[in-house]
C-alpha cells in the first residue's frame, strides 16, 4: 500500500488554480481564415449591391474595392502568421502571450497591469490590456482579438481575464 495521506492541492504545486485558469488558450489559422473570408465575402456583396446603382459605383470601382478587400484580408493573415497571438496562458501572477511562428513570449506581470477592458465592436470581441510601464511589451497596450480563436475558447479566456482583473 502506498501513501494515503492528504495530497497537496494542485494550486500549491503549480502556483495557480486550474479550475480558475484552465489550460492554454490556443489560436488557430482556420478560425482566422473563416473570419477573414467571411469579411471579404460580406464586403464584396455590399460592393456588388452598390454597383447595381451605376451612379454609386462603377465597374472599375467595384473591381478596385474587391481587390482592396482581398489585399487587406490577405495582409491580415500574413501579419498574423508573422506576429499574431498563437497562444495565451494566464495564472495568478502573470499573463503570457506567445506570438508569431517562433512563439515569441511576452510576459505581463499582474502588478504591471493598470487596466483591462473587454470590448465589442461590430460583433468582434477583444481585450485591451494596458500596462503601467514599458516592461509590459514594446507598447504599453496589448490588444487581443477573437479573430483567430474559437468562440468558446475566447469566451473562457475573457471570463478568466475578467476574474484576473477583479482579483476574484
Amino acid at each position: 500500500m502506498g501513501y494515503t495521506g492528504a495530497q497537496p492541492a494542485v494550486k500549491d504545486i503549480l502556483g495557480f488554480d486550474p479550475a480558475r485558469y484552465p489550460a492554454p488558450f490556443g489560436a488557430h489559422l482556420p478560425h482566422l481564415l473563416a473570419t477573414d473570408i467571411g469579411g471579404f465575402l460580406l464586403g464584396s456583396l455590399a460592393a456588388v449591391g452598390l454597383s447595381r446603382v451605376p451612379a454609386l459605383l462603377s465597374p472599375v470601382g467595384l473591381a478596385a474595392i474587391i481587390s482592396l478587400l482581398g489585399l487587406a484580408f490577405g495582409l491580415d493573415v500574413v501579419l498574423w502568421l508573422r506576429g499574431g497571438i498563437r497562444s495565451i496562458e494566464i495564472d495568478d501572477q502573470r499573463l503570457t502571450l506567445y506570438r508569431g511562428a517562433v512563439r515569441r513570449t511576452i510576459l505581463i506581470e499582474r502588478s504591471e497591469v493598470s487596466r483591462i477592458r473587454i470590448t465589442r465592436f461590430l460583433g468582434r470581441r477583444g481585450a485591451v490590456v494596458s500596462g503601467k510601464g514599458r516592461r509590459t511589451a514594446r507598447a504599453r497596450t496589448i490588444r487581443i482579438w477573437e479573430d483567430a480563436f474559437s468562440r468558446e475558447t475566447f469566451t473562457r479566456f475573457l471570463a478568466c481575464l475578467d476574474g484576473w482583473n477583479t482579483g476574484s
